[in-house]
């Protein structure tokens, strides 16, 4: 069982490989945004930039959770 999976490389991990030492008879897998096509992560990292931006400029303050920055959890 897996899940939050890319093939793509991203900032901070890199992108999964298929690991060709084993042949499973069956992969289950989570897909909730599966069959969505995503924006540009440029586009969205600039949005979310601009908002942070607008929010700081109006006296506010910004809270990210890193969790997501972590190395993701292996299943073996």
């Amino acid at each position: 069982m897996t899940g939050d999976l890319s093939f793509k490389a991203g900032r901070t991990i890199p992108g999964a490989e298929v690991p060709h030492s084993i042949n499973p008879d069956v992969v289950v897998m989570e897909s909730t945004y599966g069959n969505r096509a995503h924006t540009d992560r440029n586009t969205e990292e600039r949005r979310l930039a601009d908002h942070v931006a607008e929010v700081v400029s109006g006296g506010g303050f910004a809270l990210f959770l890193l969790l997501r920055l972590v190395e993701p959890r292996k299943f073996y």
